[in-house]
């Protein structure tokens, strides 16, 4: 029951990227306006040399000194070909700004599509599949049903992913995106940990923290266990044997990184006996430059 759903998704992806790469190259266009405003101005500077039916002219920059021809249109006056110059620079600025927003509502729309696509592909029940539908329905990107209003009656809400860690902490992980904004904007409390992945479509996940802990609480095992889960979460951490629990680390001195890789990967590589004295290694060949 997913491929009809996916082939859909997947059509409206390859759309949007087709948009994407036409914005992309209107506002690269319109970017490369500014030789339309010279054109206006060094026409306007050189009326006197242009005659009656020319095609093009040449004449002196005078920022740089070069010689320059431009085009014309040998139906209109010199002053009105400045003139066109001027109104299409001022009708590219003005695109700069109505591409910039356009690619950027695009740029969202993609990553809405991917994030869909993907939790097309990990959902493992018709219940759940039907809830992306209504979904995409409510959005605009799949023709209503006449049996959406129907399901829609008879669906309980969303119902999120939920399991128990080790201590007791719950936890709860969005599967869609409607389960996604559900658990972020209305089940979520002040207290509990959100957990996302930056710029790359997921699922949210919330740690359930009402016994008066904070995320400063979380242990590291807590959060390598969350991991094994099926969880994946991004630790920024001083300690390096909080990072020894990592499965992936990225070790950054000075704004930059310096090294990736898995624990045993980097101990390894730089012949130290722990992620500490990995750390201290790399930051004592840190080059810094003096102000």
């Amino acid at each position: 029951k997913s491929q009809p759903l996916l082939k859909s998704v997947q059509a409206s992806l390859s759309k949007a990227l087709l948009k994407k790469k036409k914005l992309s190259e209107d506002l690269l266009a319109a970017e490369n306006s500014e030789k339309y405003r010279l054109y206006g101005e060094l026409l306007t500077a050189n009326l006197h040399l242009i005659k009656p039916g020319d095609r093009k002219v040449t004449v002196t920059n005078y920022y740089d000194g070069s010689e320059i021809t431009i085009p014309l249109d040998e139906k209109i006056s010199a002053s009105a070909n400045s003139q066109r110059y001027f109104k299409k620079y001022s009708k590219a600025r003005t695109a700069i700004h109505e591409k910039q927003t356009q690619l950027e509502d695009n740029v969202k729309d993609i990553q809405y599509l991917e994030s869909v696509i993907q939790n097309i592909e990990a959902a493992d029940n018709v219940p759940l599949l039907d809830s992306i539908r209504d979904e995409l329905e409510q959005t605009g990107y799949v023709r209503r049903r006449q049996k959406a209003a129907q399901r829609k009656k008879k669906g309980a809400g969303p119902e999120p992913l939920k399991y128990t860690l080790s201590d007791g902490t719950q936890v709860l992980v969005g599967r869609n995106n409607i389960e996604n904004d559900w658990l972020t904007m209305k089940f979520a409390s002040k207290t509990d940990v959100w957990m996302h992945t930056k710029d790359i479509p997921g699922s949210h996940v919330i740690l359930k923290l009402d016994d008066g802990r904070n995320v400063s609480d979380l242990s590291a095992e807590l959060i390598y266990e969350a991991a094994g889960r099926g969880i994946t979460v991004f630790v920024t951490t001083h300690y390096m044997d909080e990072a020894e629990y990592c499965d992936r680390i990225s070790i950054m001195v000075d704004g930059k990184i310096s090294a990736m890789g898995t624990p045993n990967e980097l101990k390894q590589r730089f012949g130290q006996p722990d992620m500490d004295h990995v750390f201290t290694y790399l930051a004592r060949q840190a080059t810094r430059s003096s102000d």
